[in-house]
């Protein structure tokens, strides 16, 4: 004999991955002995169905299958539907009373037009029988003038009110269509065959895969008064599903299942002679990669990127059971905090931003590495602006920047000095002088890391030297061409770096780019 039973399964676990969610649903059956057919409802109408599984502890699977239906939702429709109706019918009698009340106007107000012109007809005859008297002549045509008005007044709002009375019937008109056509509801649910040996509880555990579910990381950094960092690393979880997950175990996975694996194309690699041509030289920016410190994300986060994991595929678990509604809106899942010291400083790099910016040092002493994704600042006022970070491994260093200082001003002035070539030579020199000044408007004292660059050839044909008589300081740029300046500025002062340098280039460069 073939038992069907109904089985109360709820979700107890989601893995979310980039685009997609791993479902678990468990729940306890009493089975009898044979076999039995067993029913799951609730699940999501998007799931697919070939990754659906299904396991009993205390027993064997014979098959699983998913079945979908539409659900129509018409409770309290009828009822509804003769409310609208009766008020539909009351609005269309408010309607036709004003249009016999129109038609009364505008027949009151063409007998005033013909009385009007009787009178002056009348007018006339007296006029030419020498019987006019004014006086009398006035107050008519006041009376006919003032009775005029009126009807134009109250012929004005019956048609406001017939307007009115026919908008609400358009309205009643558009709920009683939208009412013919009931709201309906997809719904899944599982169909599972299952043999027991003997009779007993068993736990029956469902998976599957759901579109419609993706996750993102999101910081918050709080600075505390003392100066440390207090920072947070939350899951943003967005789901669509039609299935609403209630107190669950979250868990986040960077893997990407979808994408397999496959060796790389390979393509021959042609080798060609050609003739040595003018030796054309250009400039480009180059970031000066690191490791850990320094690095700076490579994609705008303003397009919901992809997740980085920095080609180690982890899994993340949620600090505790969270609810996440079928709604498609973000909701914060908290995943790690932790607290760590913060060296902070001043730095003006003028090329990027003329204005010195607050710097924090920090290390990730949290559990998890961190991944990509936008950060909020947070201070004593608040909330401060938001910024960005790239993979920062465990104990890893990181530098955040929490805008500008209000109390600094930076103005920065860049010239380029007439080009010098001698006699007799095939090298042209061109100087550049760069002027950073920098106001401390405030009282306090304030430390301040100036920076700045030139360029670094990398042909013979291309020299670039600084001229450190007219450096501030003699300052010398290290291997990637960056100057760098510590100015201690007294509250209520001012100071100013300088920094010259000139370009060499050799008439048998084609072109190269000015500094800028």
């Amino acid at each position: 004999m073939n038992h069907r039973i109904e089985v109360e399964a709820p979700v107890v676990a989601v893995t979310l991955h980039e685009d997609r969610a791993h479902v678990t649903r468990s729940g306890r059956v009493s089975l009898p002995a044979g076999r039995s057919t067993l029913r799951v409802e609730g699940l999501a109408p998007v799931l697919a169905d070939k990754t659906l599984t299904a396991k009993l502890a205390g027993g064997v699977v014979l098959l699983a299958n998913v079945e979908r239906r539409v659900v129509v939702d018409d409770a309290d429709r009828s009822e509804r539907e003769r409310a609208l109706e009766a008020e539909c019918e009351r609005q269309g009698r408010e309607v036709k009373i004003h249009d016999g009340v129109i038609a009364r106007l505008v027949a009151r107000q063409r007998s005033l037009e013909t009385m009007e012109a009787l009178e002056l007809d009348e007018l006339v005859q007296d006029v030419a029988w020498d019987r006019l008297d004014p006086e009398e002549v006035d107050q008519a045509l006041e009376r006919l003038d003032a009775a005029g008005r009126a009807l134009i007044v109250e012929l004005a709002e019956a048609h406001r009110v017939r307007r009115q009375h026919e908008k609400t019937t358009a309205d009643l008109e558009a709920q009683r269509a939208a009412l013919a056509t009931p709201s309906s509801t997809r719904r899944a649910s599982a169909t599972i065959r299952v043999d027991a040996e003997a009779a007993g509880e068993a736990t029956l555990t469902i998976e599957y895969v759901v579109p419609a579910a993706c996750w993102r990381p999101h910081h918050r950094a709080v600075m505390t008064p003392r100066g440390a960092i207090a920072w947070s690393m939350d899951a943003s979880v967005w789901q669509n599903t039609g299935e609403d997950w209630d107190d669950v175990a979250l868990a986040f996975s960077t893997e990407r299942p979808s994408l397999g694996s496959a060796p790389p194309p390979l393509s021959s690699d042609v080798v060609r002679a050609i003739k040595k041509g003018p030796e054309i030289v250009e400039t480009r920016e180059q970031s000066v990669e690191t490791a850990g410190l320094g690095r700076r994300a490579t994609k705008e986060l303003d397009d919901v990127p992809g997740i980085d994991d920095g080609g180690d595929p982890m899994r993340i678990r949620a600090a505790a059971r969270a609810t996440v509604p079928s709604d498609g809106r973000p909701h914060r899942v908290p995943v790690d905090a932790f607290e760590s010291e913060a060296d902070a400083s001043l730095v003006l790099m003028g090329e990027l931003v003329p204005a010195v910016i607050l710097k924090t040092r920090l290390a990730n002493a949290g559990a998890y590495p961190l991944l990509p994704g936008p950060v909020d600042l947070v201070q004593d006022s608040g909330l401060v602006g938001r910024t960005s970070i790239a993979y920062v491994a465990r104990d890893e260093a990181f530098e955040l920047g929490w805008g500008p200082d209000p109390e600094l001003r930076v103005a920065r002035e860049v010239r380029t000095l007439e080009d010098e070539k001698r006699v007799l030579s095939r090298w042209t020199k061109t100087p550049y002088v760069v002027e950073v000044h920098v106001s401390n408007i405030g009282t306090a004292p304030k430390r301040v890391e100036v920076t700045e660059r030139v360029i670094v050839s990398e042909v013979e044909k291309v020299k670039v030297s600084v001229l450190p008589a007219k450096t501030t300081d003699r300052a010398a740029p290290d291997a990637d061409g960056f100057v760098r300046w510590t100015l201690d500025l007294p509250g209520a002062s001012r100071r100013k770096v300088r920094l010259a340098y000139v370009i060499e280039q050799h008439d048998a460069v084609v072109s190269v780019a000015r500094a800028s």
